[in-house]
C-alpha cells in the first residue's frame, strides 16, 4: 500500500522498483525496532508537501492535468493502520532527488516466551558463519538486518539443493533452515547433510519455520536438526538459538571457504 500510494503521487520521470535488493532493513538493537526502507527516484517532494503528506484527500499534484490517480487517503489509511500496531511511518524526501519511506516496528516476540529463554540467551563467543537457507525474500532481509550488524558472516540461498551443496563445499558453523522450500525442502536437505563425512555432518542445524503444530519440533530434531525457532523471528531466541549452536560446533580442521 505504502508503494502504491507513493508511486500515485510521483510523476515520471524516476522509478520506483520494489525488489529485495532496493528495500533496505536494519536492526537497532539499542531500540529492538526493525526498519524498513522503501527508496524512489523522482522530482521529491518539499518540506511544506511532506508536512501535509498524510493528510486525508491531500495530493501533491492536484492539478487537473496531473499524470497520476489516487484519492490522497493511502498513506492516510497506512499511518492510522500503523499507529494501531504501535509501528511508525517516516518520510524524508530531496526535490528533484526522490523520497524515502521508512517503517518502524518492534521486533516481534513469540508468544510464550519464557523468562528462562531470556536468561539463556548469550552472545557467541565470536562471530559465526552462517548460511541461511530461506526461500522468501522479506525473511531473508530480516535475517540480514538482525545479524550482519552482530558481525555474523551470511551466506544465503533459496532452496535445500543449493544448501546442501554449499555445506558439502564450503566452511560454516551453522546452518539456519526454513523447512518449506522448491526443489528441495529443507528436512531432506538437513538429513543429506547429516550424511556427508567429517565436520560438515555434524554443522548444527537450526529450523526456521512458520509449522509450529504439536509434534513438529520432535520431527525436525529426528531429522537430525539442532534447534528450532517458529515464525514470526523472535529476537532473543533466535540469539539463544546461535549461542546453543555455537557450543555444538563439531571438532576438527577447517577447510577455506571456496565462496
Amino acid at each position: 500500500m505504502i508503494q502504491n500510494s507513493s508511486v500515485s503521487e510521483r510523476p515520471q520521470p524516476g522509478s520506483w522498483l520494489l525488489t529485495p535488493d532496493t528495500v533496505e532493513a536494519t536492526y537497532d538493537a539499542s531500540s529492538c525496532l526493525l526498519k524498513f526502507a522503501l527508496r524512489d527516484t523522482g522530482i521529491g517532494m518539499s518540506p511544506e508537501v511532506i508536512q501535509k503528506l498524510f493528510n486525508a484527500f491531500y495530493q501533491a499534484d492536484s492539478s487537473s492535468t496531473r499524470s497520476r490517480g489516487g484519492s490522497g487517503l493511502g498513506l492516510v489509511i497506512c499511518k492510522q493502520i500503523m499507529e494501531i500496531m504501535d509501528w511508525r511511518i517516516l518520510v524524508e524526501s530531496t526535490p528533484g532527488v526522490g523520497s524515502v519511506f521508512w517503517v518502524e516496528l518492534p521486533a516481534p516476540e513469540t508468544p510464550g516466551y519464557q523468562e528462562q529463554d531470556v536468561q539463556e540467551q548469550v552472545e557467541p563467543t565470536r562471530p559465526l558463519r552462517i548460511l541461511i537457507a530461506e526461500h522468501n525474500d522479506a525473511t531473508q532481509k530480516i535475517l540480514q538486518a538482525l545479524l550482519s550488524g552482530e558481525g555474523h558472516g551470511l551466506t544465503l540461498v533459496a532452496d535445500g539443493q543449493a544448501a546442501f551443496g554449499k555445506v558439502a563445499t564450503e566452511e560454516f558453523d551453522v546452518v539456519i533452515m526454513d523447512i518449506m522450500m522448491p526443489i528441495m525442502d529443507g528436512l531432506t536437505a538437513t538429513r543429506r547433510i547429516c550424511e556427508l563425512a567429517g565436520r560438515a555432518g555434524g554443522i548444527p542445524i537450526i529450523a526456521l519455520t512458520a509449522n509450529a503444530l504439536q509434534g513438529d519440533r520432535d520431527r525436525y530434531l529426528a531429522a537430525g536438526m539442532a534447534d528450532y525457532l517458529a515464525k514470526p523471528i523472535d529476537v532473543p531466541a533466535l540469539f539463544a538459538a546461535l549461542a546453543r549452536a555455537s557450543r555444538l560446533l563439531p571438532h576438527g580442521p577447517r577447510r577455506e571457504s571456496t565462496g
